[in-house]
C-alpha cells in the first residue's frame, strides 16, 4: 500500500480507536479501484512494486517546482490519497450510522 493509517494521521483526524484492520481495506480499495485506472496497470504496478525507489519520491512526497518562471506546488500522491481515503471513510461512516 501506498499509505496507511499514520499517513493519514499526518493530514486529517480520525479517530486513534479505529482499527488499522478497520482501514486498510479501504485503502487498498481506493489505490486499486480510483488510482489505478488513472495510471494504468502498468505504471500502477510499477509504482507499487518500487515506491521506496528514487524515481519515485517526488510524485508520493510532492514537490515545489519551477516553470516558465512560476513557482507550482504538488502535494503528492500520499497527500491525495490520504484526504481521499479520509472522505471516503466519513462519507462510510454517516451510512452506517443512519
Amino acid at each position: 500500500m501506498l499509505i496507511d493509517k499514520l499517513e493519514i494521521l499526518k493530514h486529517r483526524e480520525i479517530s486513534k480507536n479505529v482499527r488499522t484492520t478497520k482501514i486498510n481495506p479501504f485503502i487498498e480499495d481506493s489505490q486499486f479501484l480510483d488510482l489505478k485506472p488513472l495510471l494504468g496497470d502498468a505504471f500502477y504496478v510499477d509504482l507499487i512494486k518500487n515506491q521506496t525507489e528514487v524515481k519515485y519520491i517526488e510524485l508520493l512526497d510532492g514537490k515545489e517546482y519551477d516553470y516558465d518562471g512560476k513557482t507550482y506546488s504538488f502535494a503528492g500522491l500520499k497527500k491525495i490519497l490520504s484526504i481521499h481515503l479520509h472522505i471516503y471513510l466519513i462519507i462510510r461512516i454517516q451510512n452506517i450510522i443512519t
